[in-house]
């Protein structure tokens, strides 16, 4: 069992297959301008050198570095097993294969401990192995005002953030294993339950466009029910439940909203790919979902297409578009118009 580290802020790294780009990671976090921080590896069953690179580095940074070795399970039974293992204030979670600015945890502690937030959320770049630049997110994309006048983050991602761990505890907010996609539920629940969240004008965190990665698996494969690219069923019903559980039907009117707004966009994701009996299946699950967690009728402001102006038109139509499929029973009918928009589409490019 490896010793609990009682450090400001605990760097969680699940490790899986990593060795290619593991040291780049590593690189960048231990150059960081703040120092009062442990990184918890944990490595996920790895068949490569990635365990000999993590050992190689803890013996280096021997007050800065556990590593766990654990059977494969999963990213998000690695994430679940370094927030176990450590004791520190805050959470910052980095994927083995991306990197971090210099100023990335002196930066998301400032302001989150300046507004007294439970998470801080910044923007982030996406880069090829060359170094090259495909793509960049602002935060302040995803800033969105409630009607309580709280601020929400329509952003998902466990990196490119910052928790409280009490956050964390006071939620029980964990990922479920052994699902894809395993931020989306993970996300919702933060955003909604985080009493105060702070949005940087700040991209500090750099995603590498891994073609190994699950985001780009699902791109090419779609969802495999038997396989780690499991839709996270389990995910979206904890999240509901544990929502629930703690704050009864409080925050009804944006946990619509975030279900619809992100079950539609996986929906996109995984349609193309997806065997049409697994895209059946999803919208099943979808459709039962919301009506065994919402009453006959339940209605919310948000998925109106005038609300939330700051973000695209598309996804606010897409959105309404949705729950009127969705409340007529029909959203593999609204999955198979998509795929027919899309194969016509790509005819034309042709």
């Amino acid at each position: 069992m490896a010793e609990k580290t009682a450090h400001k802020i605990a760097v969680i790294i699940p490790v899986y297959n990593s060795g290619k780009y593991l040291r780049e990671c590593l690189d960048s976090v231990f150059s960081q301008s703040f120092e009062d921080f442990v990184v918890v590896a944990v490595n996920d069953g790895s068949k490569d050198d990635s365990l000999q690179i993590l050992q190689e580095y803890a013996c280096r940074e021997k007050d800065r570095m556990t590593v766990l070795d654990e059977e494969n399970s999963g990213q998000g039974f690695a994430r679940n097993e370094g927030i176990r293992a450590s004791e520190s204030e805050y959470i910052v979670f980095v994927d083995a294969d991306d990197i971090i600015e210099k100023d990335y945890l002196e930066t998301l502690l400032r302001e989150m401990e300046a507004g007294g937030a439970d998470q801080a959320i910044c923007g982030y770049t996406r880069f090829q192995d060359d170094g090259t630049v495909v793509g960049t997110r602002d935060a302040l994309q995803w800033k969105a005002v409630l009607d309580d006048g709280t601020l929400h983050a329509f952003c998902y991602t466990a990196c490119a953030r910052i928790f409280r761990r009490d956050l964390l505890e006071r939620e029980n907010i964990r990922f479920v294993p052994g699902e894809g996609m395993e931020d989306v539920p993970f996300g919702i629940h933060a955003n909604i339950t985080a009493a105060k969240t702070v949005i940087l004008d700040y991209r500090g965190y750099r995603y590498r466009v891994n073609s190994e990665s699950t985001t780009e698996k699902y791109k090419k494969e779609g969802v495999r029910q038997t396989s780690k690219l499991r839709f996270p069923e389990k995910g979206f019903q904890e999240a509901v439940s544990r929502i629930r559980a703690a704050h009864g039907s409080q925050f009804d009117d944006i946990l619509y909203y975030e279900l619809i707004r992100n079950l539609c966009g996986l929906l996109f994701v995984v349609c193309d790919k997806s065997s049409r009996d697994v895209v059946r299946s999803i919208t099943s699950f979808s459709e039962t979902l919301m009506k065994e967690s919402f009453p006959a009728g339940f209605r919310s402001a948000y998925t109106s297409v005038g609300r939330f102006k700051d973000q695209p038109l598309s996804y606010r139509i897409a959105v309404r578009v949705y729950e009127l499929f969705l409340r007529a029973g029909m959203l593999n009918i609204f999955a198979g118009m998509y795929r027919a928009f899309r194969g016509i589409g790509a005819l034309r490019r042709v």
